[in-house]
């Protein structure tokens, strides 16, 4: 029997050791195929370059589990799944080409709340295409369970997936059962727009949605080798290939396996604000930072997919006219928090506050929340500084470059604090000889 992956990342992604087990059970026994050799030229498991074929010796009439130490290729060259044992079942006879290639899926668990007329398959899987903005035909319902019959409380898990085709290409092919063929970046399209149709609210029977993400499928072209035709690149001081790659396969091993809860938000908390006493143009020294709290009063992790996170702008409130928040206004909800990284103030005053609102989508709750305390901000003392080429030519264009900075700090202000200002100024210049 050959076992070979056809991926586009075929030699440079290690699937070996395959562990081959025949006859599985007390009396079984495993065939550790652990090639194949390397074919560049580095020395050893080095580069890592190698074509994914194994060979391997095999008894009819009997059956064999295959198990592989990383993140199993997409495309391996019917079939049956046994979704509770992880189990693709095929059969096979001599002389035949068997290929199986995987399609990337969303696996979700809903709480639900839904009438009595509403609990029935056909049912769950229209509001759920509804949700995700795709055909039912690519529902897979894989269980329906009525929690509390009193409140009429289920949990549905289900699968979000391209339909199979009968081409492993699958490019504008027809689903072989019907159906949309669904590729991977339209299939996180359609989960951004399904977590944050939840997470707003938008979705009236849904009390929890808990997501693992589609695993993304092989570069459609061949990614960079480890070596050349030459022989074998060496870069000094960099990490070894194969440590690169044991850490891609730990990552993508973690992330395939990861299942996010989403949590509808309730409030905003303010984590950190900023320093009572601010200078104008000036960065604070301390950047404000703010969490969204779920129902229940705790942290949200995520808000919407990781692809597409919402985002919290701060706003000045309590300022002089003509003032204005300074740097990056608006930044993304990552990890539990937005954090803000560079904001300054533009004039000198007193009573100034910060507001922080959820403004990515547009369709958001309008959640806000303020500093608890005040803050002033005095006037700037600024420095300009001349920089020059240190030897010019004569009669050569000569490019000079003016900074302002702050004379307590040394620091370059931001040119956003001199936006529409202008500066009229006299340039001297002596040569070499003091002329």
């Amino acid at each position: 029997m050959i076992i070979e992956s056809i991926d586009t990342d075929t030699e440079v992604w290690r699937l070996s050791p395959i562990a081959l087990i025949a006859n599985p059970g007390p009396s079984g026994y495993v065939d550790l195929l652990n090639g194949p050799m390397d074919r560049g030229w580095c020395a050893g498991y080095m580069c890592q370059e190698r074509i994914s074929t194994f060979f391997s010796v095999v008894v009819t009439g009997m059956t064999y589990e295959m198990a592989m130490t990383s993140t199993p290729p997409q495309v391996v060259g019917t079939n049956y799944f046994q979704r509770s044992a992880k189990l693709v079942h095929v059969v096979l006879r001599g002389g035949h080409v068997l290929d199986i290639k995987t399609t990337p899926v969303i696996t979700l668990t809903s709480g639900l709340m839904v009438k009595e007329d509403e609990f029935y398959e056909q049912n769950l899987v229209m509001n759920l295409a509804n949700l995700f903005e795709v055909s039912p035909d690519n529902i897979r319902v894989i269980s329906v369970m009525r929690e509390d019959s009193k409140r009429q409380q289920g949990r549905l898990e289900a699968e979000v997936a391209s339909v199979p085709t009968t081409s492993l290409n699958g490019e504008g092919e027809k689903g072989a059962t019907g159906g949309e063929v669904i590729p991977y970046e339209k299939l996180v399209q359609s989960l951004e727009k399904a977590i944050n149709r939840f997470q707003d609210e938008s979705c009236s029977n849904c009390a929890s949605l808990s997501v693992s993400d589609p695993i993304e499928p092989p570069p459609k072209e061949a990614p960079p080798k480890a070596t050349e035709e030459e022989g074998t690149v060496v870069i000094p001081d960099v990490e070894p290939f194969y440590k690169q790659q044991e850490k891609e396969v730990a990552e993508k091993i973690k992330e395939s396996l990861a299942v996010t809860e989403y949590v509808e938000p309730s409030s905003i908390l303010v984590l950190s604000g900023v320093p009572s006493s601010v200078v104008q143009y000036t960065v604070f020294e301390m950047q404000p930072s703010v969490t969204v709290l779920g129902k229940e009063g705790a942290p949200i992790s995520d808000l919407g997919h990781k692809s597409d996170p919402w985002q919290v702008t701060a706003s000045l409130s309590g300022a002089p006219p003509g003032a204005i928040l300074i740097g990056t206004t608006t930044v993304p909800y990552r990890n539990s928090t937005a954090t803000f990284t560079d904001l300054s103030v533009s004039k000198p005053g007193e009573g100034y506050n910060l507001s922080f609102t959820i403004t990515f989508p547009s369709y958001a709750p309008v959640l806000t929340a303020t500093l608890v305390e005040t803050f002033s901000s005095t006037q700037m003392s600024a420095a300009m500084v001349l920089q020059q080429p240190s030897i010019v030519q004569a009669r050569q264009p000569i490019a000079i470059t003016v900074q302002f900075v702050d004379e307590d700090s040394g620091l370059v202000l931001d040119g956003q604090a001199f936006k529409g200002q202008t500066f009229v100024g006299e340039l001297l210049a002596k040569t070499a000889e003091g002329h």
